[in-house]
């Protein structure tokens, strides 16, 4: 966990959380008062850490931009306390496609494989721009397990479920952009499954080499180890 995120250290995790659960119009004493800035600050600060925004995906896809004020710091802080490390991330508003080729343009990897029959399905499909948070490594424990004991494991956090391709995508890639990093990597063999399902096989995402990011499902894999799971809420 991260190290900016221990925060309040005379304060347990779940006092804190309860002091957000106080509105200004419930605080009676100047004390109180001063407790719910500083973790309300410290929080901010916290959740600033791990956030991708959007101008790693460049104005024209996020013109609004973003402000700390649109961010769900507030639930995203109670997340981080409680979740594997995360990343905070603004999904923009272009498909999948266009993804890999913004960050082919900016960083000379995109794809090393894409599935034809997922271009035709999902290649140019595009949502609104949301925020989403998304464990940076696979749950502990998920690696070469059945999808439904995967997916439990996803659910088993408030609000999380498994991935989805899009958002899986957009995740990994926003962190390249940022900072160089191949989440999901080939050092070793990590792959996510996802939500979407075609001819009875879940996606997955992952395998990031330096040849780029691997989209396929995992019928090509004998070796189920390296098929795992992340996390994600929606915002």
């Amino acid at each position: 966990m991260n190290d900016n995120i221990d925060l309040l250290p005379k304060m347990s995790v779940e006092n804190a959380i309860r002091l957000f659960e106080v509105t200004p119009d419930r605080i009676y004493s100047p004390a109180v008062a001063l407790a719910h800035a500083a973790c309300r600050e410290l929080a901010k600060e916290a959740v600033r850490s791990i956030t991708i925004s959007s101008a790693v995906w460049g104005e024209p896809y996020d013109e609004k931009g973003v402000e700390m004020a649109s961010l769900p710091w507030k639930q995203v802080f109670v997340d981080m306390q409680r979740m594997p490390d995360l990343m905070l991330v603004r999904v923009p508003k272009i498909s999948i496609v266009a993804m890999g080729q913004l960050v082919k343009q900016r960083s000379d990897i995109g794809y090393r494989l894409i599935w034809d029959k997922i271009l035709r399905e999902f290649g140019t499909q595009v949502e609104e721009p949301r925020w989403v948070l998304m464990t940076r490594d696979v749950l502990a424990g998920s690696r070469n397990r059945p999808y439904a004991e995967q997916q439990e494991m996803a659910k088993s956090f408030k609000s999380y479920d498994v991935p989805s391709l899009r958002e899986a995508i957009a995740c990994i890639f926003a962190r390249l952009l940022q900072d160089g990093t191949r989440l999901y990597s080939d050092s070793p063999w990590t792959y996510t499954r996802c939500q979407e399902n075609l001819n009875g096989f879940q996606t997955v995402v992952g395998g990031f080499a330096p040849t780029g990011l691997f989209v396929s499902d995992n019928f090509y894999f004998f070796d189920n180890n390296k098929i795992s799971v992340a996390a994600m809420r929606k915002f």
